[in-house]
């Protein structure tokens, strides 16, 4: 299955709270600037003015997010209304060709970059349609189990990184079902390439 726009929402709703976690550090949180910034090619003024706005809005959202009122789904909207305002005031920083590259990447950094790279690995996998529809169980399942308990790891990095590991090995084992050892094999390599599980920062 694939995820509904809801699911995709409240993906972006769990990364968000999780900068609160980082305490907007550039070097931490959910999305992953270092390497945005890393495809961008900014020069000194630009990185500078880039980490400027990035750290201002991490602070918008995470005061947000600490000190907010109203539901779920209101502040889904202005954590979205807040990105929003950030992208712009990137665009004015970046030239025409980098902020293309930057729409491509924060969109996949806040879809998740995990997410994005466990689908570039079911691409190379070259799996049939029956192990391609498991798969996409196995990891929608992954992300459920993740997304619904954030209660119990906000706030925690260490619980939440040990919780990531365990629901983990339960979806590797539903590979190992799925995949021949060829496959798994490849799959194996693939994510060390794409560094699933492990932080890109």
């Amino acid at each position: 299955m694939i995820f509904t726009m809801r699911n995709r929402h409240f993906v972006f709703l769990l990364l968000i709270c999780m900068t609160v976690i980082a305490c907007s550090k550039k070097e931490g949180g959910p999305f992953n600037y270092n390497l945005v910034k890393s495809k961008l090619q900014l020069d000194e003024a630009q990185e500078v003015a880039f980490d400027e706005v990035v750290d201002r809005y991490m602070l918008q959202l995470k005061d947000m997010f600490q000190n907010g009122k109203g539901s779920q789904e209101e502040k889904m909207s202005k954590a979205k209304n807040i990105s929003a305002l950030q992208d712009k005031e990137i665009e004015g920083i970046l030239s025409e060709e980098q902020f293309v590259i930057y729409q491509k990447e924060i969109a996949i950094e806040r879809k998740g970059r995990e997410i994005h790279n466990m689908s570039l690995i079911l691409e190379e996998l070259n799996l049939d349609s029956t192990q391609t529809d498991l798969y996409k169980s196995a990891n929608e399942a992954f992300y459920t189990t993740l997304r619904n308990n954030h209660d119990f790891y906000h706030g925690k990095p260490d619980v939440y990184l040990k919780f990531y590991h365990e629901i983990d090995e339960s979806r590797q084992l539903v590979f190992k079902e799925i995949l021949t050892e060829e496959q798994y094999a490849l799959y194996q390599k693939l994510a060390d390439k794409y560094k699933i599980g492990q932080s890109e920062h």
